[in-house]
């Protein structure tokens, strides 16, 4: 019984509309969840193909990167001209030159490629340079890698490491060895190259292409053989962890344990934050590092989050207009049906009965209120408010009635009374008994009597609460959507059927560069590119036929004219009919970066294939395990293979040819694999499809695993046989005219329009006394060329043979030149002819100098003359020579005669002792007596003119080989020179406080041993001879005046007198016989700047100082 009633109940109360309205709500639900799954299936696979993506560009940036670094390494270790450089300061040779031009050389390098320094350490690790000049002290990880290095005798690039002072750092060690032909580990010097990874590596890594919050990219590797992983960089989320964070391996859910364990390709995992991501990794080759992609799994069902949220807000929004119109039109039509009930009941019962009984059985509330504002409610209003009658007899309607709308009754109240109108319709809020609001339509009629004295108000009350209510929720719901739409990250628009724009969010505001007060309301076509508005439109439009988008890609144009790529996605809305759209909301995702990058790729794939096309060269990896090699199509046509061919090393072997097989295959398995070496081979193929031999060059690097073992080789091929065909042909040309070239007569040399020489032959090399090598490439003012002319006098430049045709453009016939030869040392003499060669612009492109020695004729006339002048300087030399050897000879060797004739006579006595005295003891007595007085004293006497004698002819010695000594000019750096010397005497300088002053030095040209000996004398002399009166000072300046560069070295010294002025450049003279020397300091000074053409001089004042004066041609002499 309980159960029927309850169904009668149901039956009675709920609408039947309200079963349709469930039954439509499921469905709109199934479809939507059927909608979400689809959602999510397209933006992982969306994801997933971005991370990819994004994986393999870091990948291969990162590789780059790391070429590009060894490339730099390999252009320091094959520069030829950094050898001799480096081992100078490892024998300490030249030491400040020498960091000079190591600094100019690699400063440059630093620069460009942003590294931190470049040192040169020797084989013992000490410090030789450091190129910017800051110090730098080996540490325990340096030496490791330089140990490494040594070991593998080739260029090492290290691991990431943290230094004591937490910074990260990575090295290029780069070792030299001593010869081309020394012993595998025998080095002397190693380059290490110091790089800082956050300048440019770190932020190579941690760069994401597209805007993102959460995805990161990082690299790991295994932490040493330790069993956890360590992360190599910053951290997007944890600061300063770089090789700090360490994690064990046996967290296999974080990705990068998972890719040290070799997991690679796309994964879902934990994070270090504990967040879950999607994830992506790929190992980096010749590395034990591994790239890792990663974004938060909740950042990517973001978008669909909202959209989500969209499509729940419009589900719920038509349901609650469904079921309110629907309930409305309910009680409508129940209400419909009382009224007609109750007019049926009416017709039976009297007029005031019928007033009666309709004021206590409508469903409306009624009430009569008194102008007091006393109350008469019925049964529906009494129930509104929650009183009971009797309660309500005894309020006043203000009671109840919202404190907001009280003023506003009293004002219809009153503006009905004053006549002002006859009744009033408003919405109004009471209080229920129990505290909640009510909200109902009021109509209320003021009645008045016979005398139009108002009597009370008719009121009919209508309860709304639940309509004011849902528009209530309505509203909320809607200003939240407009939030959602308006502020949401993603861009979104919305059209109608119009294709008009009704919405258009801040995002999409970014994106276009456009307001949205200045889109709503025009068609959607003013966003799009011109030349695309016909294809977008055509697109838009299939939403209209109720075409919902998954992912389509429609170009936006900005304001400035930029295109952006967005990938959209659509909901309709339809009318009440579910079939007519009449608007559209879309969804985009800006990928514009995203084309772009995948563009590059495309594009640079595209040239990278055209290249290896044009450019024959071919790529291939060899998987060592396998024992398979993939290649390229250029490959395979170099090879002349197709796809049936069966690609192993053996396979490889065979098509080389016969007579370099047994070659390449030990130079593979002893040089490769056996030591690890870069593949790098010329050699010939057997195509196998013509039968063709061709030159191939193949380059190749290996790959190991963590272990050291070899596990792929990656490498190009390269055609080179029209290379090799033209390198034949020319090789046989060139031999030809070289045999002609080489065996004529005459030297030839052909001058390039510089006048650098391009070539020579050998009979050109034995005139000029240099060699093809040293010839090649020297131009005309090479300060090694002297050329005199006929009256032995320095050829002006102009008038050298190839000017004088540069100049001209005409021939050279006959003419007579010396040209003095350094490494012979003598002059030889030629007969110049000389012509150019014009291109066909008429521009000189040769100069071909031709020559002929006529030294013998040529000696002969100008020997009488040399012979005399050399004769008189002899002279002079000899009358020196002379005086020294009767004069300054003969008192130690009278010394000496006198001396051992007391010798003889004191060996006659011991003589006379030893045969005739009897007592043995006496004589021993008397010998040692004289042996210990005067044959000592003789002795010692006869020791000291014989060394006397000694420094003398020593000093001889030194004048002579002076006189014979080959010397050769060129420009000297008088400063450089000066700090060296200074620093030769810095122990006196220091301990014996002397001050120094250096002023301008302007160079000279002259032998630099020479000079370097010239300046030592006299710099040596100022300090032998300090006063110890004052504070010692030497002062060094340097002038030029008249064509002439003249020195001057002054001192506070002791000084000496005016009257020695013309003896202190002579041989073994000495002001004070008490001091040490040979007197020859000066004489060899005076000698050195004789044979510079110049002069030397002195002023000096007693007790005052010196100053001493070297006087030297201004521009270059022959010696």
């Amino acid at each position: 019984m309980h159960i029927i009633k309850f169904v009668h109940y149901i039956r009675e109360k709920v609408p039947p509309i309200f079963y349709v309205l469930l039954v439509f709500s499921i469905a709109i639900c199934i479809g939507a969840f059927l909608n979400y799954q689809d959602e999510i299936k397209q933006i992982i696979l969306h994801k997933k193909n971005e991370l990819a993506a994004i994986t393999d560009l870091k990948t291969k940036q990162i590789e780059a990167w790391r070429k590009e670094r060894l490339n730099d390494a390999e252009i320091i270790k094959g520069n030829p001209f950094l050898f001799e450089p480096l081992y100078n300061l490892h024998e300490n040779k030249n030491v400040a030159k020498t960091k000079s031009e190591v600094r100019q050389w690699l400063k440059p390098m630093i620069k460009n490629n942003n590294y931190n320094d470049i040192i040169i350490v020797s084989d013992s690790e000490k410090v030789l340079l450091t190129v910017s000049g800051l110090p730098f002290y080996m540490s325990r990880i340096d030496s490791e890698n330089i140990a490494i290095a040594r070991n593998k005798n080739q260029i090492y690039f290290t691991d990431l490491y943290l230094k004591k002072d937490e910074s990260i750092n990575i090295d290029i060690i780069i070792p030299f060895h001593k010869s081309s032909n020394s012993i595998e580990n025998e080095h002397f010097a190693y380059v290490i190259i110091k790089i800082d990874p956050t300048r440019k590596l770190y932020p190579l890594i941690e760069s994401w292409p597209t805007p993102s919050k959460t995805s990161e990219t990082l690299i790991v590797e295994r932490f040493g053989n330790s069993d956890s992983i360590v992360y190599l960089n910053e951290l997007k989320f944890l600061k300063n962890t770089a090789l700090k964070l360490k994690i064990s391996l046996k967290d296999t859910l974080i990705p990068a344990v998972k890719a040290v364990l070799g997991i690679e390709g796309i994964f879902e995992g934990i994070d270090y934050r504990n967040e879950k991501v999607l994830a992506q990794s790929e190992k980096i080759e010749n590395t034990n590092w591994f790239m890792i992609t990663k974004t938060d799994v909740e950042e990517i069902y973001e978008p669909l989050s909202e959209k989500t949220k969209w499509f729940a807000f419009f589900i719920i929004l038509v349901i609650i207009l469904t079921i309110t119109s629907s309930w409305q039109l309910w009680v409508k039509r129940k209400t419909k049906d009382r009224e007609k009930l109750f007019e049926s009941e009416l017709k039976t019962i009297s007029a005031e009965k019928k007033f009666q009984y309709f004021f206590e059985n409508t469903s409306a509330g009624i009430s009569i209120t008194e102008v007091d504002g006393k109350l008469n409610v019925n049964n529906a209003f009494a129930e509104l408010v929650g009183y009971s009658k009797s309660e309500l007899s005894d309020l006043n309607w203000q009671v109840f009635t919202h404190p907001d709308d009280s003023e506003m009754s009293n004002n219809f109240a009153n503006s009905m009374i004053d006549g002002k109108t006859e009744k009033a319709s408003f919405e109004k809020r009471y209080i229920h008994k129990n505290g909640s609001v009510i909200w109902t339509l009021v109509n209320t009629t003021l009645q008045r009597d016979k005398n139009g004295i108002p009597r009370h108000f008719l009121t009919n009350i209508l309860d709304i609460t639940e309509k004011k209510n849902a528009e209530i929720e309505l509203n909320k719901t809607k200003e939240y959507l407009e939030n959602l739409i308006g502020y949401a990250n993603a861009p979104i628009i919305v059209w109608d059927s119009k294709l008009n724009i009704t919405r258009f969010n801040h995002a999409f505001e970014k994106i276009t560069g456009r307001k949205a007060e200045d889109v709503i309301g025009k068609n959607i076509e003013i966003l799009f590119p011109k030349e695309k508005i016909k294809e977008s439109l055509g697109l838009i439009s299939k939403t209209l036929k109720g075409e919902r988008w998954e992912i389509v890609e429609i170009q936006i144009q900005n304001l400035d004219g930029n295109i952006k790529t967005v990938l959209w996605n659509s909901a309709n809305i339809f009318d009440a009919d579910k079939k007519t759209v009449i608007s559209t909301i879309a969804q985009g995702h800006d990928i514009t970066d995203k084309k772009q990058a995948e563009d590059i790729l495309r594009e640079n794939e595209k040239w990278l294939k055209e290249s290896q096309r044009v450019g024959r060269i071919g790529f291939y990896k060899f998987n060592i395990a396998s024992n398979y090699w993939t290649s390229s199509d250029v490959l395979d046509d170099i090879f002349g293979i197709d796809s049936d061919f069966e690609k192993t090393l053996n396979t490889w072997n065979e098509l080389i040819h016969p007579i370099n097989q047994a070659e390449m295959l030990k130079y593979f398995n002893e040089e490769v694999f056996g030591k690890q070496l870069s593949f790098d081979r010329e050699y010939k193929i057997i195509r196998k499809t013509d039968g063709q031999t061709r030159w191939v060059h193949g380059k190749g690097e290996l790959n190991c695993d963590e272990n050291g073992i070899p596990t792929k080789m990656i490498g190009t091929i390269l055609d080179i046989t029209v290379q090799k065909t033209i390198e034949e042909a020319l090789k046989k040309s060139e031999e030809r005219y070289r045999g002609l070239f080489d065996n004529i007569e005459a030297g030839i040399v052909v001058h390039a329009p510089d006048t650098s020489i391009l070539m020579s032959n050998s009979k050109a090399s034995e005139l000029l006394g240099l060699s093809i090598e040293q010839l090649q490439g020297k131009l005309a003012f090479d300060p090694r060329w002297k050329f005199i002319n006929t009256n032995n006098e320095p050829l002006p430049f102009e008038e050298y043979p190839v000017n004088q045709v540069s100049s001209t453009k005409k021939p050279i016939n006959n003419l007579v030149f010396g040209v003095f030869r350094p490494e012979t040392n003598d002059t030889v003499w030629l007969i110049v002819n000389g012509f150019p060669v014009f291109d066909e612009h008429g521009e000189i492109s040769e100069i071909l100098i031709s020559f002929i020695d006529i030294t013998e004729r040529q000696k002969s006339s100008n020997k009488v003359l040399k012979l005399n002048n050399e004769l008189e300087l002899k002279n002079e030399e000899l009358e020196q020579l002379i005086y020294v050897a009767s004069h300054d000879l003969r008192s130690p060797l009278v010394n000496i005669q006198g001396f051992n004739s007391e010798l003889k006579q004191s060996l006659k006595t011991i003589i006379n002792l030893i045969e005739n005295e009897e007592n043995i003891d006496t004589a021993k007595e008397k010998i040692i007596h004289y042996l210990n007085s005067d044959f000592k004293e003789s002795v010692e006497f006869i020791d000291i003119c014989a060394e006397k004698i000694s420094k003398l002819i020593s000093g001889l010695l030194k004048v002579s080989r002076l006189s014979r000594t080959l010397t050769s000019s060129s420009e000297v750096n008088i400063k450089n020179l000066i700090s060296n010397i200074l620093s030769t005497f810095e122990f006196t300088i220091k301990t014996q406080g002397i001050k120094i002053e250096v002023g301008d030095l302007p160079n000279c040209f002259g032998d630099e041993l020479m000079l370097d000996q010239v300046f030592s004398n006299i710099i040596g002399n100022a300090i032998k001879f300090l006063s110890h009166e004052r504070l010692p000072k030497i002062k060094i300046s340097g002038t030029i005046a008249n064509e002439q560069i003249v020195y001057c070295i002054e001192d506070n010294g002791i000084g000496f007198s005016t009257e020695y002025l013309d003896k202190i450049f002579l041989l073994f003279h000495r002001l004070d016989n008490k001091t040490e020397g040979e007197g020859l300091g000066l004489a060899i000074v005076k000698k050195i700047i004789d044979k510079h053409n110049g002069s030397a001089w002195a002023e000096s004042t007693p007790k005052i100082g010196s100053r001493f004066f070297i006087s030297i041609p201004n521009k270059k002499i022959n010696l």
